[in-house]
């Protein structure tokens, strides 16, 4: 039934900054750190823990952070231990925000 009203097919991209090399401020004054810090010790019993200021907010990021880890130390997932949101062991750390998180600390622990 033709009503007059027009139908078609829309498009629309969206393209979101998100972690970056340098510090970068937008022109509302927002600051997207450029850095991060992840610590990986090896404990006496031979497991290691992963210590990051960011932390996990429902994607997964600790698994993941542990997953980049054991495969960086060879170890078996389950030796690693996630000690997250400390920025007193990660003096380096902007925290989390937005989606900067797995890849700024991702490339942390790959460097780690």
């Amino acid at each position: 039934m033709d009503d007059g009203r027009r139908r078609g097919i829309g498009i629309a991209s969206y393209v979101q900054f998100a972690g970056s090399a340098t510090v970068v401020e937008r022109n509302i004054n927002f600051r997207i750190p450029g850095y991060e810090t992840v610590v990986l010790r090896m404990e006496p019993d031979g497991t290691v823990a992963l210590h990051t200021g960011v932390s996990p907010h429902g994607q997964g990021l600790e698994t993941t952070l542990a997953q980049i880890a054991a495969d960086g130390v060879g170890l078996p997932i389950e030796d690693i231990t996630g000690i997250v949101g400390d920025t007193a062991t990660t003096p380096y750390s902007a925290g989390t925000i937005a989606s900067r998180s797995l890849m700024m600390s991702g490339g942390a622990t790959t460097r780690a």
